[in-house]
């Protein structure tokens, strides 16, 4: 289970490092609300499960999740622009707000990240994390998309009050992942 967590977060953290590398320059700096996190997790999602699939298949056994249902999974968690545009341009607007609307939209952005994720992930994918990243896919296989992100949600909400609470045991400044607002606001609320 260390190894599966240890993937995921290393996906995370890719994902937000490939953001800083971007052109223009994102400012990371800003808190998320967790609308928000889901808009990002929506446009970021179809990416890693589509190169995960590519990556892995070769190194998997025929039977496992990823090798006989992972394109399927691709399918179900389709970016629709129709229904997270939107949130993608509302994400833009905060943290990438100096390029103006004319210069990067939602289709922009998702091609340089497209790009990007998928080049950085074909790097660190190996058999080992493929097999550990399609157990732990086919045993959540059920869940909707949505379902899948409020998991993500709620794990990182409560990292985030883990670590405000160490924090302020030791009386450091804390930063928080989220901005305090309601959470059903804003274009991906359930």
């Amino acid at each position: 289970m260390k190894g599966v967590l240890k993937s995921g977060a290393a996906l995370a953290l890719l994902a937000m490092s490939t953001q800083a590398a971007a052109a223009p320059k994102f400012n990371l700096g800003k808190c998320l609300t967790k609308p928000e996190l889901r808009a990002g997790m929506s446009f970021i999602t179809p990416t890693v499960l589509s190169v995960m699939v590519e990556q892995c298949k070769p190194s998997l056994t025929a039977d496992s999740y990823l090798a006989s249902k992972g394109e399927g999974l691709v399918t179900r968690y389709a970016y629709s622009p129709e229904t997270h545009d939107a949130a993608l341009n509302m994400l833009i607007a905060k943290f990438a707000p100096e390029t103006g609307k004319d210069k990067m939209d939602a289709t922009t952005v998702r091609g340089v990240f497209n790009a990007m994720i998928g080049g950085e992930l074909r790097k660190v994918m190996t058999p080992k994390t493929c097999a550990n990243a399609s157990e732990l896919l086919g045993l959540l296989d059920p869940l909707p998309a949505e379902n899948m992100y409020g998991i993500v949600e709620f794990v990182l909400t409560k990292v985030n009050e883990d670590q405000k609470a160490k924090a302020l045991r030791q009386s450091v400044p804390w930063k928080p992942m989220f901005c305090e607002v309601a959470a059903d606001s804003g274009p991906m609320a359930k």
